[in-house]
């Protein structure tokens, strides 16, 4: 994706959660003169999962997204800023202090593709680890990881454990061989690496 679309990308998140915060932004700036920022007309509006995450100081501060969703890019940025911002139930709401802090992540998903495997160690041999996202699925419950997480957990086995976790299973429900389990690819950016200034 061209550094024109991420930015555009960029700016309708950070506006919409400015927006739901009563805060007047008018846009990202660099060398103090305010980016103009043209609307691109085809890739920003193909219909492709997205995250939102949102980090202050490099904890995490909200994270919201939908994996397989109905509208184009465009909107479920839109809509995963201000879920992300006011609605993550692990956090508060965020504040009109902390949004000047805040440092907001895009996350583009491929469509996810089902693995089939025979057993735990299968599965192992067929994740890709730092490349595949993970989704799971078990009677009812659903987790995912993007891949960033890798950078936080060291092995496959410890990826697996905690996703169970987070689906509510049990930690070593992978073992089974009975999860649905899909993997995706992630084209991600964030403000700094951007050189965005708020």
């Amino acid at each position: 994706m061209k550094n024109e679309h991420k930015i555009y990308l960029l700016t309708i998140a950070r506006k919409s959660i400015a927006d739901n915060l009563g805060i007047k932004w008018n846009g990202y700036k660099k060398n103090n003169e305010l980016l103009v920022i043209k609307i691109p007309k085809a890739e920003v509006h193909e219909v492709k999962g997205t995250f939102v995450t949102l980090t202050i100081e490099g904890n995490l501060r909200g994270c919201i997204g939908q994996i397989i969703p109905d509208d184009p890019i465009d909107v479920t940025i839109r809509d995963n800023a201000i879920s992300a911002a006011i609605h993550d139930p692990r956090f508060p709401a965020l504040t009109v202090d902390e949004f000047y802090r805040t440092e907001i992540e895009i996350s583009i998903l491929s469509k996810p593709i089902q693995l089939k495997y025979r057993g735990s160690d299968d599965l192992l041999g067929k994740i890709e680890q730092g490349k595949h996202g993970v989704i799971i699925r078990s009677e009812g419950h659903s987790a995912t990881f993007l891949p960033q997480v890798w950078e936080e957990i060291g092995t496959k086995k410890e990826f697996l454990t905690h996703l169970c976790m987070k689906a509510r299973l049990f930690p070593d429900e992978w073992r089974s061989g009975k999860l649905e389990v899909f993997v995706y690819s992630v084209e991600h950016f964030d403000e700094k690496e951007l050189d965005l200034d708020i």
